[in-house]
């Protein structure tokens, strides 16, 4: 494939497009202290009323062992915070904290 063909495919175009964004949300994003993973997972919890982290891995993107380091950082800075699941004490739920809620504003 050609490099003038290569720059028409369109998953060329999306990888840029999205390489492109993420560097301008990272840029943005930086300023206040997050990442565009923190981002994600804040934009995920703030419309739920606390969600697994299987759930949550899957609405950001991203494998369980990397989200639980991510989380794990994430509630010692005070953005989300874990707890039981009151209908099942099993589960634990995450949920965005008022800090993570003012971060993310």
């Amino acid at each position: 494939m050609t490099k003038a063909q290569l720059q028409r495919d369109l998953s060329y175009l999306i990888a840029g497009a999205h390489r492109r964004l993420y560097s301008e949300l990272d840029n943005v994003l930086q300023r206040i202290g997050l990442t565009v993973e923190q981002w994600r997972v804040l934009e995920a919890l703030r419309e739920q009323k606390g969600c697994s982290m299987g759930e949550l891995a899957e609405m950001v993107l991203m494998n369980h062992p990397a989200l639980t380091k991510l989380a794990d950082r994430m509630v010692a800075s005070g953005l989300i915070h874990r707890a039981a699941d009151k209908a099942d004490q099993r589960r634990v739920l995450v949920h965005i904290t008022e800090r993570g809620n003012a971060h993310f504003e």
